[in-house]
């Protein structure tokens, strides 16, 4: 038996089209509208003759029962045709309201089809990650930007269980679970409300995000499509940078951030306090400007290796501040890593950790006495200062303040290293103790700067000779680890009680004529002078212009 093709098949036994059936209610009307008519009006034309024949009736009668059932005939095909007429107009309205149908419905289907490829379109062009998933939880749709933001492509996503994209998906907020766990119970009837999570990378690592969730079909509530978006919401981005500013800037920690190749391109006030260094100093060079010589390169190789391998280094370090100084600092340095994983910054946070674990015995010595030469720090040398002062008084004596600064310090550490720095200045510091009393001072205030206290001085023309002596036996070559270096200083004086009473004011002033020595063209000493102005006069020195260092 043969099966009848589909475009030849038939409705099925008791089903007729609308249109069909419409059809055939006209036709049938058309034809039985004759019979709405009286059975006298289907008899009209022989009634009048079979009267006759009877002879039962007179001839006037008959004539006005033909008439009558003439009439009656007429009206019948009046009807006839008014019933007809009207069928037939139903079967054209009809036919026309079917094409009609027909019409709108291919118009309604094309026009899915283009919202569908619109939707594709804008879709596929999202910044958003946009995916969708089926009743059983797998993904059906993978745009671009989903390729973008997890590192896979739209054929691997495809078919993947939609959970599998969050870090836990069995922890996730309950609209969530609703929506993206099929076997979940909770019908979910409402879109969930947007939330952060956390995305897994194909490459392992965790992104976190901003997500929306919606349900295609109220009655199959896992079939779902969403926004995926990293980071966080707009409003959350435009609050960011300035929340991150201010935690910076105040932060107790010394806060930096470089590239990815290490140069520094931000540090915050806590950080400048703690090295001496100033912003305008630091950034654009490496973590290598702190650089204490006292690390070797196997340690620094580890340090690297573990940024590289899991984003994060914690340890203790040795560092070298701006003046010179040794500090010990806890740092912890983080890499910030972008959507595919690359490092692109990273962020150390460093606490001065010089003095915890010590006894107050060993917390004095570090506060008093420099750990590279043994001399005194800046605190003991007001100290110092201050006792000298209080003699002098008693005594009537002059007591001198000698502020040096060695000239040129810093281009022997860029051509030979902190290790050869620091033996130059445990020579110098040795050289200028070699050079004064016992009762007087000698000061390592910071870096490469140097400070006498020289006390009971009998009259100020005494000060000359002492600083000529000093000046040369810094200048004479120094042999550091079989080379032959030479530096030379520059040296500032102010006077107690000629110059300023107050401790402070005399040290400021000790610096301030050394500056001046420096700018005059170094290697030489400046003693203050009450009456000098910021004319080139203050530039003078007292003693001879000697050559200058270079």
């Amino acid at each position: 038996m043969r099966t009848p093709s589909h475009r030849g098949a038939r409705p099925p036994a008791g089903r007729l089209r609308p249109t069909s059936a419409l059809a055939a209610l006209g036709l049938a009307l058309i034809l039985t509208s004759g019979w709405v008519g009286s059975p006298v009006a289907l008899a009209a034309p022989e009634l009048p003759e079979a009267l006759a024949a009877t002879g039962n009736a007179a001839k006037p009668e008959i004539e006005q029962i033909r008439e009558y059932c003439a009439r009656l005939s007429h009206a019948s095909a009046r009807n006839v045709m008014v019933i007809g007429g009207v069928a037939l107009a139903a079967i054209v309205l009809v036919l026309f309201y079917t094409g009609n149908q027909r019409k709108a419905k291919a118009r309604a289907l094309a026009d899915l089809h283009d919202c569908e490829a619109a939707w594709r379109l804008v879709a596929n062009s999202a910044q958003d990650a946009v995916v969708a998933g089926n009743e059983r939880g797998e993904i059906t749709y993978w745009n671009p930007a989903a390729e973008a933001l997890f590192g896979i492509s739209r054929d691997q996503a495809l078919g993947r269980p939609l959970p599998s994209l969050f870090a836990d998906a069995s922890g996730l907020a309950p609209d969530y679970r609703d929506l993206l766990l099929p076997d979940h119970q909770t019908e979910a009837k409402d879109p969930a409300k947007p939330g952060t999570l956390e995305a897994v990378h194909n490459q392992g690592h965790r992104i976190p995000v901003r997500t929306t969730f919606v349900p295609l079909r109220r009655d199959q509530p896992q079939r779902t499509v969403g926004l995926i978006r990293q980071g966080c919401s707009s409003i959350e981005r435009a609050y960011q940078p300035e929340a991150a500013n201010v935690i910076i800037e105040n932060a107790a920690e010394g806060i930096s951030i470089t590239d990815a190749a290490g140069v520094i391109l931000r540090v915050n006030p806590a950080y400048c306090q703690l090295t001496g260094y100033t912003p305008e100093e630091v950034i654009g060079k490496t973590s290598r400007i702190l650089n204490s010589g006292r690390h070797d390169r196997t340690f620094f190789e580890a340090m690297w290796r573990a940024l590289v391998n899991e984003g994060r280094w914690e340890g203790k370090i040795w560092n070298r501040r701006k003046d010179g100084s040794l500090f010990l600092e806890h740092l912890v340095v983080a890499a910030l890593r972008d959507s595919t994983g690359t490092t692109t910054h990273y962020v150390g946070m460093v606490t001065d950790v010089t003095h915890k674990g010590l006894d107050p015995a060993q917390i004095g010595q570090l506060a008093f006495y420099d750990p590279l030469t043994g001399l005194a720090t800046r605190a003991l040398l007001i100290d110092h200062l201050r006792e000298a002062v209080r003699r002098s008084e008693r005594t009537g004596r002059h007591v001198a303040l000698f502020y040096i600064n060695l000239d040129n310090f810093s281009a022997i550490i860029t051509e030979h290293g902190h290790a050869v720095g620091d033996a130059l200045i445990k020579e110098y510091a040795e050289r200028l103790e070699s050079r004064v009393r016992r009762d007087d001072t000698v000061a390592r205030p910071g870096g490469d700067e140097f400070a006498l206290i020289l006390r009971e001085l009998a009259s100020i023309p005494d000060v000359p000779p002492i600083a000529d002596k000093l000046l040369a036996r810094l200048a004479e070559p120094l042999q550091i680890n079989g080379r032959s270096l030479s530096l030379k200083a520059s040296m500032g004086i102010a006077l107690y009680p000629d110059h300023g009473n107050e401790l402070e004011v005399l040290v400021g002033l000790a610096k301030d004529a050394m500056t001046r020595a420096k700018a005059a063209g170094k290697d030489r000493w400046v003693m203050y002078q009450p009456q000098e102005t910021a004319v080139p006069q203050a530039a003078t020195p007292t003693n001879p212009p000697e050559p200058t260092a270079p």
